[in-house]
């Protein structure tokens, strides 16, 4: 749990309500019309807050916070912000730089979920369904990482493909949004038993989040519209 006793007073309360602020411009950004200006302008101040709430976890982490499912939710969020909006770039030069090295992140949030295994092994008390939720969860991200190197390496790539790549990963930072204030805050009011759902369930939420973010057209496999 993030404690306000760990962090220094302005940083605990700027990520506490910019994360929680997001709410209402992910919900305005998945309810409004795809391309519109209300989606775009949700969908920055959206990116915004959370790259600041993810930062300032960072930052209270350094500082003695209890690191492991709270900083890969952060860093999970920060890797869903920047490759979705990046999806939407041309690949070529110093954003193709900063897409590569943006692949390091779910590649290493995958590594960290798969070397869970190990910490289950030599912790009896820990429920062995972990030795499944844990590597499952590291693969989502290893897959994500292996197709952001393959979208590297394709050549022209069609707006069909941007839109679906923007919606896959702004659908994990959704879930995000959900997951890392109940990690925090879950436990304190729910008990300890209830972690593991927190820590994992939200995962559940990604296709969810993912097919409301489409455009209609996309939904229905129609002809992409003309680009205003």
């Amino acid at each position: 749990m993030l404690d306000a006793g760990e962090f220094d007073p302005v940083l605990y309360w700027l990520h506490v309500v910019l994360g929680f602020s997001t709410v209402v411009f992910v919900i305005l950004a998945l309810a409004s019309q795809k391309g519109s200006a209300l989606h775009r302008r949700s969908g920055q101040l959206f990116s915004i807050g959370m790259s600041v709430a993810a930062l300032t976890a960072l930052v209270g982490f350094g500082r003695g916070v209890p690191p492991p499912p709270p900083m890969i939710s952060a860093l999970a969020a920060l890797y869903g912000m920047a490759m979705a909006i990046l999806s939407l770039k041309e690949r070529s030069g110093p954003l193709k730089a900063l897409q590569v090295a943006v692949i390091i992140l779910p590649t290493l949030i995958g590594l960290l979920y798969v070397g869970f295994i190990g910490f289950v092994l030599t912790n009896p008390d820990l429920p062995k369904y972990l030795l499944v939720l844990g590597p499952a969860a590291g693969m989502l991200f290893l897959v994500m990482a292996w197709k952001d190197v393959q979208f590297l390496r394709e050549g022209e790539v069609g707006r069909e493909r941007r839109l679906r790549r923007h919606g896959w990963r702004m659908a994990l930072v959704a879930a995000e949004v959900v997951r890392a204030p109940a990690i925090s805050f879950g436990p304190p009011f729910l008990g300890d038993a209830t972690f593991d759902f927190y820590s994992f369930g939200p995962f559940a939420l990604v296709p969810l989040f993912y097919f409301a973010s489409l455009p209609q057209w996309l939904k229905n496999d129609k002809a992409a519209p003309a680009v205003a």
